[in-house]
């Protein structure tokens, strides 16, 4: 990566209300546009539903945009995305590609809200939600659910997002035998829908892969290289080296694991409007030169 700054003009890593994002994508073209950033991706959780009107806007507002994708996936028992950049997003096979994980994400779903009406902390359906925002993806999201519970109750998002996180009483955990692995998403992204595939925010792998409740492994470090070493045989293009999740010891290693693999380093802010604090657009920031390199 030749540059890191404050005064970035790209920001590769953006979330819409079409996947767990609060903000429309022409809300998200409005913001870039005040905030200077000349390039940036949407990069929606499995769908690619809000990436014309995405691109529509900023044409129109002069901001370059790439087509992307997040693919949610799983190895060894750990949860991994993958972003997809410059991928072909009008592909007609799109979803079925992402099917398995489509299905998995609603089965979670109604398992949260299921946990949600048992504990009595709030009883409401996947159809009152979605009506009330007039969701338009293809899975509504758990932050969704959250944000209609304090617009309902009159709580604070943020003490309620507690009751949803491993070991609340709402919390339910992907299954991940039923969801496409990490192997498969590179796949996707680079042979089915010719995109450009990077690991994304490696400093939650890290944390998942530390984590001592469950089956998972000691030495995170040592899983994330094997992780890394293996999607690289499959194809993968960039680690995702800069994200709010890592901190400068972090950042640091994993650029040095992209320079011995012969990976791009990436960054991006991880956008999600106002459902998650300190992710401002375009921060931490990544030059262009780098990214059109990578995606060319």
């Amino acid at each position: 990566m030749k540059k890191l700054s404050n005064s970035t003009v790209i920001d590769a890593h953006i979330h819409s209300y079409y996947s767990d994002g609060s903000r429309s994508p022409k809300k998200i073209v409005g913001l870039l546009k005040k905030a200077g950033i000349r390039l940036a991706v949407l990069t929606d959780h499995d769908t690619t539903l809000g990436t014309d009107e995405f691109m529509c806007y900023a044409s129109k507002a002069n901001v370059m945009v790439f087509p992307g994708i997040e693919i949610t996936a799983t190895y060894g028992g750990v949860s991994v995305h993958v972003l997809g950049y410059n991928i072909r997003h009008k592909l007609s096979r799109v979803e079925d590609f992402l099917r398995p994980n489509i299905e998995e994400r609603k089965r979670r779903l109604n398992a949260t809200l299921e946990k949600l009406e048992t504990s009595k902390i709030f009883k409401t359906s996947e159809k009152e939600v979605s009506d009330w925002f007039e969701y338009k993806g293809e899975v509504l999201s758990i932050l969704h659910v959250i944000e209609f519970i304090t617009k309902k109750t009159g709580q604070d998002f943020f003490e309620v997002k507690k009751n949803f996180k491993r070991g609340g009483v709402a919390w339910a955990p992907y299954d991940h035998s039923k969801m496409l692995s990490a192997s498969d998403a590179v796949r996707i992204i680079k042979k089915e829908l010719g995109g450009v595939a990077v690991l994304a925010h490696p400093g939650k792998i890290l944390k998942a892969a530390s984590y001592n409740g469950e089956q998972f492994h000691q030495n995170a470090w040592h899983f994330l290289h094997v992780l890394l070493s293996d999607l690289e045989k499959d194809g993968l293009g960039g680690i995702e080296s800069f994200h709010s999740s890592q901190n400068i010891q972090q950042q640091s290693a994993l650029v040095g694991f992209a320079k011995k693999m012969g990976l791009v380093s990436t960054a991006g802010s991880d956008f999600h409007g106002k459902f998650k604090k300190n992710k401002t657009l375009g921060m931490p920031g990544m030059d262009m030169i780098d990214f059109l390199d990578m995606i060319k």
